[in-house]
């Protein structure tokens, strides 16, 4: 038998006898285009962003306010910032500011269960602040350490809201609470 007898689309006697491969191939392609097609086309809903501010209940049907702010002394104390490209979610204030730390006041909240805090990137170059907080009831208290150039180098100080600022330096916060 030479390569000119060989017929390539004669079943083999040790296989079954399939369509041709391409036939299974090309319907295979055709599916898959067709399948990304309808799921290009197809809309999916977005999950809902939750706004902070905003009340939510859990599974659990357990109620929560999420907050969150910016607070900043300009010189003449510590505040919320409430401004053009600041803007608190929820009625805040500060007080008890003190050498260690700073109290941040949410009357709209029962308790706060959790918050985080956290220095800007300018309070972090100038004073390499790390901040964190203690939640209370209808309050957290920040508290933290700075390594401005005063320190020894072997350890941080204990940041002191005083006088470890400059202006513009900024304190983020965000987090949840049971409301009041």
């Amino acid at each position: 038998m030479n390569e000119s007898e060989i017929n390539l689309d004669a079943p083999r006697d040790d296989q079954p006898t399939p369509s041709k491969w391409w036939h299974t191939a090309t319907a295979i392609v055709a599916t898959a285009v067709a399948s990304i097609a309808l799921l290009g086309l197809v809309e999916h809903e977005e999950p809902a962003i939750v706004a902070p501010g905003s009340t939510y209940t859990t599974n659990e049907s357990i109620e929560y306010v999420e907050f969150a702010g910016t607070a900043r002394n300009d010189g003449s104390g510590w505040a919320i910032l409430d401004n053009l490209t600041h803007e608190p979610d929820g009625v805040m204030s500060v007080s008890n500011v003190v050498s260690t730390s700073i109290r941040i006041n949410h009357p709209g909240c029962s308790q706060v269960v959790s918050v985080i805090v956290g220095a800007d990137n300018e309070y972090a170059q100038d004073f390499g602040a790390n901040l964190g907080a203690s939640a209370g009831l209808a309050y957290f208290v920040v508290e933290g350490s700075v390594n401005d150039s005063s320190d020894t180098g072997t350890a941080d100080d204990i940041w002191n809201p005083i006088t470890d600022w400059t202006a513009g330096t900024n304190i983020w916060f965000m987090g949840k609470c049971l409301p009041a």
